[in-house]
């Protein structure tokens, strides 16, 4: 059984493998077909806490 950590984008919490979780881009890449702005958002790691998922505004024109 593998290690679960806790990912959370707009308030819904996503458990995802520990391994997944722990590299930026394999995260990005497993959320981004579910959650289009993980492609381009900001991962935020602290201590004891969830990892943030920030969606970062894009620039338009």
């Amino acid at each position: 059984m593998s290690d679960k950590v806790t990912v959370v984008f707009e308030g819904k919490e996503y458990p995802i493998d520990a391994a997944i979780a722990a590299d930026d881009d394999k995260l990005r890449q497993i959320l981004s077909p579910f959650i289009p702005a993980a492609a381009n958002a900001k991962i935020q790691r602290e201590d004891g806490q969830p990892i943030q998922i920030i969606k970062q505004a894009g620039t338009k024109g």
